[in-house]
């Protein structure tokens, strides 16, 4: 029987099974098999123990005097055979009682696991799909209510515009333990109170099934370089709907009174110059590429004006802050002199390939396609590259913007600099790493 025969099979019958997928029924199947074989060990060493106490050491040893004396005398191989099934049918009982708890538990484990999956409490409160308690019928008037000022983005998937019932969906579809996540803003700034303004959110699903962590993004509105991040972990599905009511409502201020400060800090510091300096010193063809991006970091706001076409093909405009103008600048010219390659996240294989063949010829680094899975992604795919080329000392990097047109850029880089690289990118509260699958 294949995975996919057991979870039709193990979960025929099961309420609400229907609604969930068949990756994850499989899931529940190979974590409930395991313990129903630790549930029929356990009970059957009960059952013995419980049999040594009542009726001693005189019932087993008996039983194997009479198990011997049939295998012992039979001499033919079919008499041997009809022992065995003699044998087999004495010691049945015992293994009875095992069985029937252990085939019990199965359905009872299968049944607790798609309420969890669902979010369905013992107490009857529905977090998941079908909630019928007073929570959910507060929110059933404002579900269907349609945000054309807000976007959001699900697995790098843009979505403009959206009703909290397209919300409850996509919660629906994040994987517990998982990196996915939704992040959403506002078309038109919102303040969170006095000083700051809201500038997104995200929503990410937690280890324990049902539940999920929010964090909003706020800066402060004079300078626009002081960040602070909230965060409220351990929210159900109808506690998520509930904080995205008060926020999409523009309520956000009452709503972060309660939440944990997560992180704050200074976007622009006045040590930033220098660290944007070394950082281009340490990127390949280090000398070349901070020469021409010195200016930019000296004088961020008019490196802009002069070169404002190519900023506008990032979908950038000059009131972008001078970390984001710069970190563009670096990202251009790496890719100017074939030291970097910028690709979308649906790349094919075979682009993907010809895109890191040049930078692979480079460092005389072999490629061959037929490493990847055209089936992949490319962390996976990045991952699988760092293997290949680990004798070298070498790995592909991940350079990462998050000003104007989102995306990454790769390039080779050797594997014991990643660190110290990444280092000096977190002090400016930029990213590179090592790409890999997360």
């Amino acid at each position: 029987m294949t995975k996919e025969e057991r979870a039709e099979k193990w979960f025929r019958n099961i309420p609400n099974a229907e609604t969930i997928d068949l990756e994850t029924r499989m899931e529940i199947c190979s974590k409930v098999a395991k313990k129903m074989v630790l549930v029929f060990f356990a009970v059957f060493a009960l059952e013995l123990v419980l049999l040594s106490l009542i009726v001693g050491d005189d019932l087993f040893n008996g039983l194997a005097d009479f198990v011997n004396s049939l295998i012992g005398g039979s001499h033919s191989r079919g008499s041997r055979n009809v022992a065995v099934i003699v044998a087999a049918i004495v010691c049945a009982p015992l293994f009875a009682l095992p069985l029937i708890v252990t085939l019990v538990f199965k359905k009872k484990a299968i049944a607790s696991a798609v309420n969890r999956t669902l979010g369905i409490t013992n107490k009857g409160e529905t977090r998941g799909h079908g909630a019928t308690d007073k929570g959910w019928e507060r929110l059933n008037g404002w579900m269907e209510t349609f945000y054309p000022d807000w976007d959001m983005v699900v697995d790098d998937t843009p979505i403009k515009g959206f009703t909290p019932k397209d919300v409850r969906q996509q919660l629906a579809a994040l994987k517990p333990g998982s990196y996915e996540s939704i992040r959403m803003w506002a078309h038109i700034p919102i303040r969170a109170n006095d000083e700051y303004q809201f500038n997104h959110l995200t929503i990410s699903p937690k280890k324990r099934v049902g539940y999920f962590r929010i964090e909003v993004f706020t800066s402060d509105i004079a300078h626009d370089n002081h960040v602070i991040n909230y965060e409220k972990a351990k929210l159900s599905e109808r506690e998520v709907m509930e904080v995205l009511q008060n926020v999409l409502n523009n309520n956000l201020a009452a709503e972060l009174q309660s939440w944990k400060v997560a992180m704050s800090y200074l976007i622009e510091k006045s040590t930033d110059a220098e660290n944007y300096k070394a950082i281009a010193k340490l990127l390949p063809d280090g000398d070349t590429l901070f020469a021409k991006v010195e200016r930019c970091i000296d004088a961020p706001k008019q490196y802009y004006t002069d070169n404002a076409e190519r900023y506008c093909e990032r979908e950038m405009d000059e009131n972008k802050r001078n970390c984001d103008i710069i970190w563009a600048a670096i990202a251009n010219e790496m890719l100017d002199n074939g030291n970097a390659v910028e690709v979308d996240w649906d790349v094919t294989k075979q682009e993907f390939c010809l895109k890191m063949k040049g930078l692979a010829d480079k460092y005389h680094l072999t490629l061959n396609e037929d490493w990847l899975d055209e089936e992949d992604e490319i962390e996976t795919w990045c991952e699988i590259l760092n293997k290949q080329w680990a004798d070298w000392g070498l790995c592909v990097a991940k350079f990462t913007i998050v000003c104007g047109n989102f995306g990454y850029l790769y390039f080779i880089y050797e594997r014991q600099d990643v660190e110290k690289l990444s280092d000096l990118c977190m002090e400016v509260n930029q990213c590179i790493d090592v790409a890999k699958e997360i």
